[in-house]
């Protein structure tokens, strides 16, 4: 984030570890041409994105990303992450913080391909409330909201399912569900099974993620056979009654009902006196929510004309009279189908969440009262509701940089003859006329970098729109700062042997590139390629590899 170096080359980093069969627009693709060990090796594939809060900050206190319940990736200053070696198939992705809920998503992952994946985590409401002595059981209230939780003697255990003692720290975060952002930043998908097998979409006034950790900072949990009091904060409509509770399984992606009893409601004149209180077995997202039979929508998502998007998007729709939200990822063909609430308003949009790019406008309308049961067998169904196409740009081209432990800082570079230079820079420095920054998707010069990893590894990660300016553009590497030179095999993440790799995909191109071994000369500028982009696809022919190193950047990309 601060590099002032001249250099005519530059990289596009979006933000993944491997950027496989992602292809690109304009009748881009090579797919098939693409290294299935590029995310890991056969069967796996790469995820990426960043970690934001509700207002869009990148979160600096190493959120993790887990698979599974295993480790995958770790974001880095500016909130970017990327993980490889995952498997593919449908996952449940969650990302932690400390201080922040967790939030998982479903995700369909495809061999060496990256997935673009990005999360808002919201706050824990301010400091632990802590209950001395759990042993003997206690209350835990949230200060500034009717959140609760009550345990008597024995209701508490660690991991290893042996009774809890001492005190242990209760964090709250109640949901504003009437507010879309904040909504955004809990479990994506409000599908649920109810207890006698039913499935559709939950409506919700009253949401909250609660988890409770011991005096080590280890998450406990309400033990097995034994149950909890709480109350969820209503910032919707109160409903006068009683209403079914719901909890999130990080573990399968999916909602279920509470077995513990109906919730009660208990209506006072906002969320600090408005709650819906019940009985539950396990500490995790809770809702006190209505379930309502599903329909479905279908829908297209092209890149240009008919085409097909190559590149993993989600469609996401959401209530506009209602509380509630979907997600489903686009399949190879382009085509959608969706979950939404059968005779409810909605909204529905596309994004890459590498970009967080809206691709269109929202598509709205009131869902047909036709239930249609989900899973579907094939999509499209018989009876999905045809909502039209979103119109999709996909890059035509995408670098990725990776690296190993030294030298420990690596910059991409990407340069046009016209005067673009693409980098991450903190400053607003004038080079060829232009100014100098991470660049953008939605404005000129439509070529942007993701990330600036300044301790070792990667990747960073470029990528380039069809609105991007005809003309030649160059990509290279600079060493910045750390141990060695720019050649040096260093060791990845994992201790394995690791060389300066740049990996180029889009527009029938899949090629890598391993920095020379050889240098000398100790120079620290490594050209990569050139290319030409005309009409929004990358010229034939023009691809052109020097892979060399040389002492002096050139700052006119007249290689």
């Amino acid at each position: 984030m601060r590099k002032h170096v001249m250099w005519s080359v530059g990289i596009m980093a979006a933000l993944s570890l491997a950027l496989a069969a992602c292809g690109g627009g304009g009748g881009g693709g090579g797919g098939s041409d693409v290294d299935p060990t590029a995310c890991g090796g056969a069967g796996l594939g790469c995820i990426s994105g960043t970690i934001t809060d509700s207002s869009g900050n990148a979160i600096t206190t190493g959120a993790t990303v887990t698979t599974a319940g295993v480790a995958t990736a770790t974001a880095n200053a500016q909130g970017w992450y990327a993980g490889s070696s995952v498997a593919e198939g449908d996952q449940v992705i969650c990302f932690s913080a400390t201080g922040y809920a967790t939030v998982c998503r479903t995700v369909s992952i495809t061999e060496a391909t990256n997935t673009p994946l990005s999360a808002t985590l919201l706050p824990t409401r301010g400091a632990a409330v802590a209950i001395p002595t759990i042993e003997n059981g206690g209350v835990g209230s949230d200060t500034t909201t009717a959140a609760q939780v009550t345990f008597t003697a024995g209701d508490v255990c660690d991991a290893d399912g042996t009774a809890t003692t001492g005190t242990i720290n209760c964090y709250f975060t109640p949901v504003d569900v009437t507010d879309a952002t904040v909504l955004a930043a809990a479990p994506l998908s409000f599908q649920a099974t109810a207890t006698d097998g039913s499935v559709g979409s939950m409506i919700s006034d009253a949401m909250m993620e609660l988890t409770c950790e011991n005096a080590s900072g280890d998450e406990v949990n309400i033990c097995s056979s034994q149950t909890a009091d709480v109350r969820i904060p209503v910032y919707g409509t109160c409903t006068v009654g009683t209403l079914a509770g719901w909890r999130y399984n990080t573990t399968t992606g999916t909602w279920s009902e509470y077995d513990t009893g109906n919730f009660t409601s208990v209506c006072g004149t906002d969320e600090t006196d408005s709650y819906y209180g019940g009985t539950i077995d396990h500490m995790t997202w809770i809702n006190g929510d209505r379930l309502v039979d599903d329909t479905c929508l279908t829908g297209f998502v092209y890149t240009a004309g008919t085409t097909a998007t190559s590149v993993p998007v989600t469609v996401k729709c959401w209530g506009t009279n209602a509380n509630w939200q979907n997600e489903v990822q686009v399949g190879s063909s382009g085509r959608f189908c969706i979950p939404v609430p059968a005779g409810y308003n909605y909204a529905c949009n596309v994004s890459d969440s590498t970009s967080t790019l809206a691709a269109a406008d929202n598509i709205t309308g009131t869902a047909p009262a036709t239930v249609v049961a989900f899973p579907l067998a094939a999509c499209p169904a018989d009876d999905c509701t045809d909502i039209g196409g979103f119109v999709f740009a996909s890059p035509i081209l995408t670098t990725t940089l990776t690296w190993g432990l030294n030298p420990a800082d690596l910059d991409s570079h990407t340069a046009s003859n016209a005067g673009v230079h693409v980098w991450f820079s903190d400053k607003d420095i004038d080079i060829l006329e232009e100014s100098v920054s991470k660049g953008s998707l939605t404005s000129a010069p439509y070529i942007a970098l993701d990330t600036d990893d300044t301790t070792s590894y990667g990747p960073e990660i470029t990528t380039v729109m069809p609105s991007v300016t005809d003309g030649k553009y160059c990509f290279g590497v600079h060493k910045y700062s750390g141990t060695g030179d720019i050649s040096q095999v260093s060791t990845d993440i994992n201790g394995a042997a690791k060389a300066a790799t740049v990996t180029v995909q889009g527009n029938g191109l899949a090629q890598t590139f391993t920095v020379p071994s050889s240098n000398p000369s100790s120079y620290e500028y490594w050209r990569v390629y050139t290319v030409e982009f005309e009409g929004g696809v990358v010229k034939s022919g023009t691809f052109t590899a020097y892979n060399d190193l040389v002492e002096t950047a050139e700052t006119d990309c007249n290689w």
